[in-house]
């Protein structure tokens, strides 16, 4: 579990390396974006890419609020503070394995059919569910 400016950073920088990557790849590669929401805009105008950067963390800020909120119902006995690490460290990971790990493999020489991020994305929600719920449930039980 990371301290939450070490997550939002991490977080940041993934978003990063994914907008440069995601550049690099269209302009330089021929590569074609796969998610739909920002295809044709990023394909058109691909320094639009960095744009995606501060807009990924206005998504994801409310998200995370959302998601410790919800925690927080659910685990009354966990501190705000270790729920809300325990989110964002959950956010780092779902962010690894779904997005990051796609632009990782197309810069190892792997490339992938738009299906396979949809996948990955779709997927990565599971370990990333999996450690959280992990950890609050032992949080929840060692404070009784």
């Amino acid at each position: 579990m990371f301290q939450k400016k070490l997550s939002w950073f991490f977080l940041i920088s993934l978003f990063t390396f994914d907008a440069v990557l995601s550049y690099w790849a269209v302009v330089y590669k021929g590569a074609h974006e796969a998610n739909p929401a920002i295809k044709t805009i990023v394909e058109a105008y691909p320094l639009l890419y960095f744009v995606t950067i501060p807009g990924l963390v206005l998504i994801m800020y409310p998200i995370y609020k959302g998601l410790s909120l919800l925690a927080n119902k659910l685990f009354k006995k966990v501190s705000k503070e270790i729920i809300e690490k325990v989110v964002l460290t959950a956010l780092v990971i779902y962010w690894i394995l779904g997005n990051s790990s796609v632009n990782f493999l197309f810069l190892a020489g792997h490339r992938q059919l738009a299906y396979v991020w949809y996948l990955t994305a779709t997927l990565s929600v599971i370990p990333a569910l999996v450690c959280s719920l992990f950890v609050l449930k032992k949080q929840n039980t060692s404070k009784t």
